[in-house]
């Protein structure tokens, strides 16, 4: 089974990240290492949830298998120095190069740590793509319907969060689509109108397919399947 966590999503960016032509310049390199297609806002979005990674490595680490100090340190360090220097105008053997064997090894040994206490399951492709098209088909759906407003923003806001999330899986992993996932349903318990929107409206129900698919796939593979229960009862009107 493969496995997902932090330290296995840094190091594999950075394998690709390495197999870039190192004449490129860096922003086109990003560009193709984040797959933002020209996109400014999305490159500094995921480039900033790239940086954000070591630190989840180091509270990861620090919560599930105790503190390793020389591990997290050099990662951190390094990774922080690299970007502090970086220049997007500058070619990209400028920057890569300063990710050294050490950091690739000691991503590795986190990511084996990590292995050991927390078994998460790494998503296929296909099943990410799968559950992105429910969403975006149910978001246009959405956007045609006549809803009230207030109703209609919060529901396109929570589809838009939730194909985001998607779409950022191969950088920051399951763990905020269960958090899309858990806000979106739990938002039902604090507002009737949108209870009975999942209950009685077509579109409503279609999102709570949509969502329990998404919960039966992300829950299995970070080990707390509880989630699809709360589902199960907004469909049958709990």
């Amino acid at each position: 089974m493969a496995t997902d966590n932090a330290a296995s999503r840094l190091r594999e960016l950075l394998v690709r990240a390495k197999a870039i032509d190192p004449n490129t310049a860096s922003v086109h390199a990003w560009e193709q290492l984040l797959q933002t297609k020209k996109n400014p806002a999305l490159l500094l979005s995921r480039l900033g949830k790239v940086i954000a990674l070591p630190e989840s490595i180091d509270a990861t680490l620090s919560n599930s298998v105790g503190t390793v100090p020389g591990v997290v340190s050099h990662i951190s360090n390094q990774f922080y120095a690299a970007f502090s220097a970086h220049k997007f105008g500058e070619k990209w053997e400028v920057f890569i190069t300063r990710i050294d064997d050490h950091m690739m090894n000691y991503l590795a040994l986190a990511s084996t740590l990590l292995e050991a206490q927390i078994k998460t399951k790494r998503l296929e492709e296909s099943e990410i793509e799968e559950l992105r098209k429910s969403f975006v088909e149910l978001l246009d759906q959405v956007r045609a319907a006549e809803l009230p407003l207030r109703l209609k923003s919060y529901v396109v806001l929570q589809l838009h969060d939730l194909i985001s999330s998607l779409d950022d899986y191969f950088i920051t992993g399951a763990e905020p689509i269960l958090e899309r996932i858990e806000t979106t349903i739990g938002h039902a318990y604090i507002d009737p109108e949108y209870k009975d929107f999942l209950e009685d409206h077509e579109l409503g129900k279609s999102l709570l397919n949509c969502l329990g698919a998404a919960a039966n796939l992300v829950t299995v593979a970070v080990g707390i399947p509880q989630l699809s229960q709360l589902i199960l009862q907004l469909q049958h009107g709990g």
